[in-house]
């Protein structure tokens, strides 16, 4: 009689199983990782774009003066609303709310903040503060 081996035993399979299963959970944490700062830099970017536009306006406009204790947080936001609702960002559904001088952009899941006093936006590790003539970004 010959004997021949004709297959994988059933720790191979279980093996092979193991090992696959294995890379499949690597690929998902390094997947849900790689969306999460990707809505986060979403986030980021829109909130910079909203706080150009109030800084923007603020030099322009007479009506507010970020600067003013008189400008109540619900009068911010419902700048910032109007704006999303005007512009480009109302498409991907951004949602804001104003404490204590504090602006919190909220995309898909990921926030942004934006603390007026300090001109800082901050989400996830990464701050960006802005001055009228320079930018700078530092990575914790």
């Amino acid at each position: 009689m010959n004997n021949t081996k004709n297959g994988f035993t059933l720790v191979e399979l279980l093996v092979v199983i193991a090992i696959l299963a294995i890379l499949a959970t690597v690929s998902v944490v390094g997947y849900t990782s790689f969306i999460t700062n990707a809505n986060e830099s979403v986030a980021i970017q829109e909130l910079t774009q909203i706080r150009n536009y109030m800084v923007a306006d603020d030099y322009t406009n007479d009506e507010f003066d970020l600067s003013s204790d008189n400008l109540t947080d619900k009068a911010i936001e419902d700048i910032i609303k109007e704006y999303i609702s005007e512009g480009d960002l109302s498409e991907l559904g951004g949602a804001v709310s104003v404490s204590g001088r504090v602006v919190t952009y909220t995309v898909r899941g990921a926030k942004a903040t934006w603390n007026i006093a300090t001109n800082e936006i901050a989400g996830a590790g990464k701050a960006e503060t802005t001055d009228t003539t320079t930018t700078t970004t530092t990575t914790n």
